[in-house]
């Protein structure tokens, strides 16, 4: 009989410890994907909720979410925007426009919706907003000097080549969530088009605001999870397990015509030859690799494959003779104009940063020069139990002095962390870890000779994640912001970069 108790006991110590392992290694295997069970995802055992409380659906959001979850069930898919897709729809600060950039933002408030309280949170979203500024420490104020140079060339069409921008980020930006609608005002401004690089698979493909991808064939290596590859921005090496891997790329009702006009970018290494069966719905071909040969960008060891159609559209690739093939990802740009690229990686804190690989970011920088890069990191280093983050600071320093080794034609912006809220048991309020790491970010830009812009700002300061939840613009995690909130921290980001072109350009 004395067994039972102890049994008892025991199983609620194992739920105990288990409701304790973070969200982000819960059920999944060394390479960071998810486990499931008769194609089911187990959920973590929570056996303090019944004491917690919780504010309306939000309850705590003490660990960010990466089961992938808030961006189907928290965050609005951009097809299913309601609002303008027309040429000129109004949008503000000329950002979000439809067309071929995408729909129009959601506001609170907007035509359409002329109930009081829509109206007087539209009232209370244009009150809490407000501009602001870049703040660069370099003494002679030239930290981002050299991409304003050449961001005026590409204006004029002198740079000869894209300009290229890294945004490199965690899951705050996986989906291509507030970089599609950066990318898109700096290409209205300057030109180009395009998507950028985009990954051969993530976890979020079919969430993504710009393209959609279906891969088949490859192994998946990360970064976060292997030491074994060689890394470089992407933080991600995909490898043919296959003789015949797949690719197929598709643009979203969001932005139609992403893919016109574009060529098309193979970035590979670790095989000398192969062939790839390029199709649209209007061109097919094959086209035969050699990475000895001339017909290509690079060196011997990474290539960019140019792939080009008279007009393009959907596209499938289809690899032979591939296995073993490693292939970052590919390319959809034009040939001018402004380019950004959207390296997220889920549960990164940008300190891994510092293993990337000298000889792989070589390679990759004789491929796809980059003139600026932005580092987007925090949510997966802020929490409850710690206060002080000088550590961190340091860290990311050495993680910017790698780059700037590996990169050292970029300039560099660093983003401090966003808003996020917790559950104090009196309600939602910000986190107090959130501004220890906004200090030892802009710590960090001041050290090491990097911009620094201040999201939690942009966003409205203290509570405003509490109030982007309740405005629809960020996930009921309180953590991660949504696809109608990265259209407003775009609107915010594309007014700074403007503002802080003028101590370059005057009032240009």
């Amino acid at each position: 009989m004395w067994l039972s108790p102890v049994l008892v006991l025991l199983v609620i110590g194992l739920c105990v410890a288990l409701s304790m392992v973070p969200d982000r290694y819960w059920m999944r295997d060394v390479r960071g994907n998810q486990l499931k069970v008769f194609g089911q995802a187990l959920k973590k055992p929570d056996m303090m909720s019944m004491f917690r409380e919780t504010e309306g659906a939000g309850g705590d959001a003490s660990e960010p979410d990466s089961t992938g979850d808030y961006l189907a069930s928290m965050r609005r898919r951009p097809d299913a925007h309601k609002g303008s897709y027309g040429e000129g729809a109004a949008g503000r600060g000329g950002v979000g426009r439809g067309g071929e950039n995408g729909p129009e933002a959601y506001v609170p408030g907007q035509a359409g919706d002329s109930s009081a309280a829509a109206a007087a949170a539209r009232a209370a979203a244009d009150t809490n907003f407000h501009s602001v500024a870049i703040e660069d420490f370099t003494p002679q104020h030239i930290a981002l000097s050299r991409f304003y140079a050449k961001l005026e060339n590409a204006r004029k069409g002198n740079l000869g080549r894209p300009l290229h921008i890294a945004f490199l980020g965690d899951s705050f930006i996986e989906g291509d969530i507030l970089v599609a609608d950066l990318r898109s005002g700096l290409q209205r401004e300057y030109g180009g088009g395009g998507v950028g690089f985009v990954p051969v698979a993530t976890e979020v493909d079919q969430y993504r605001a710009t393209v959609k991808m279906k891969s088949g064939g490859w192994k998946s290596y990360s970064i976060l999870y292997d030491r074994h590859q060689a890394y470089t921005l992407p933080g991600m090496v995909f490898e043919a397990s296959v003789p015949n891997p797949t690719i197929e790329v598709s643009a979203t009702r969001s932005y139609p015509n992403i893919l016109k006009h574009a060529t098309i970018g193979v970035i590979s290494e670790g095989k000398p030859q192969y062939e790839i069966y390029f199709s649209t719905k209007d061109t097919s071909y094959v086209r035969h690799v050699d990475v000895g040969g001339g017909d290509r960008i690079g060196t011997e060891r990474m290539v960019s494959i140019p792939l080009e159609a008279d007009s393009l559209g959907d596209f499938s690739l289809k690899f032979t003779n591939a296995l073993g093939l490693k292939v970052l990802g590919l390319t959809i740009e034009r040939c001018g104009g402004v380019s950004v690229d959207n390296f997220s990686l889920r549960g990164n804190s940008g300190t891994v940063l510092q293993r990337l690989n000298a000889e792989e970011c070589a390679e990759l920088n004789s491929v796809r020069p980059y003139d600026l890069i932005i580092l987007e990191y925090g949510l997966n280093v802020a929490s409850d139990s710690t206060r002080t983050y000088g550590w961190y600071s340091v860290e990311m320093q050495h993680a910017v002095s790698r780059l700037r080794q590996n990169f050292p034609d970029a300039d560099f912006l660093i983003l401090g962390v966003s808003d996020r809220a917790h559950n104090t048991g009196a309600g939602l309020e910000t986190m107090p870890a959130v501004l220890s790491l906004l200090s030892a970010q802009r710590d960090c830009a001041r050290k090491s000779g990097s911009a620094f812009w201040n999201v939690y700002a942009a966003m409205g300061g203290h509570n405003s994640m509490v109030q982007w939840v309740k405005w629809n613009w960020a996930a009921q995690d309180y953590t991660h912001i949504g696809f109608r909130g990265g259209k407003k921290l775009a609107e915010k980001l594309l007014e700074a970069l403007d503002y802080e072109k003028r101590s370059y350009y005057g009032g240009e």
